[in-house]
């Protein structure tokens, strides 16, 4: 993307690429400056990366299939599958996690036959898999002992929210938003209040 094609658009970066439903597209304004989370820490943790892949929309011709962010991915997919509005199917996010493994896993294998690492690149995955499992299992545990989302309501799976910050514009005098997604926007049953649910993951235990 050239810098002329950037100041057209609302950000140079889908910052919810990485995360974004595989069966459909999360639609975002083109018709401001779009600022996320993502965005704002990486201008605080590196100008220079938030200068080739914020400003400039550099990427990496590959993203590794292997570590933190790879293991987030696939965990955020799996209980996507779980935290669905009522009349849709649920699905056990051990199972679906399991399927989103073996998907993953042989994308990699038809994409990367030639990469003479591939096999050291599966042996990493294998190890992302087995601290994917023990945390999805671990969550369903906690789940199941404490009830915690018991009196949840789901309404929406992978929500795209945005808010306007008043008095600040983007490039082409345009608009500006913060913006974020909720991984399940809910309901409490028992007072009818509107909340979120969050998933975060860590790189080890």
């Amino acid at each position: 993307m050239t810098d002329g094609q950037a100041s057209s658009t609302s950000s140079l970066v889908d910052p919810f690429a990485h995360y974004a439903d595989r069966k459909r597209q999360i639609t975002l304004r083109h018709d401001a400056r779009l600022i996320s989370h993502s965005e704002i820490a990486t201008f605080k943790r590196c100008r220079r990366k938030w200068w080739l892949a914020w400003y400039r929309g550099l990427r990496l011709r590959h993203e590794s299939p292997t570590g933190v962010r790879a293991v987030g991915d696939r965990v955020h997919r799996a209980l996507a599958q779980w935290y669905v509005p009522d009349g849709q199917q649920r699905v056990d996010p051990r199972e679906a996690l399991e399927h989103l493994i073996e998907f993953d896993r042989n994308a990699v294998i038809m994409t990367r036959a030639d990469d003479p690492n591939l096999a050291d690149i599966l042996v990493d995955m294998n190890k992302d898999a087995d601290l994917e499992r023990a945390m999805i299992s671990g969550y369903v545990q906690w789940l199941e002992e404490t009830g915690a989302d018991a009196n949840y309501e789901v309404l929406a799976s992978e929500t795209y929210q945005d808010a306007l910050l008043p008095g600040i514009v983007g490039r082409g005098d345009v608009p500006s938003y913060i913006i974020a997604k909720l991984d399940a926007k809910v309901r409490r049953t028992t007072d009818g209040v509107l909340r979120f649910v969050d998933h975060k993951t860590v790189a080890d235990f």
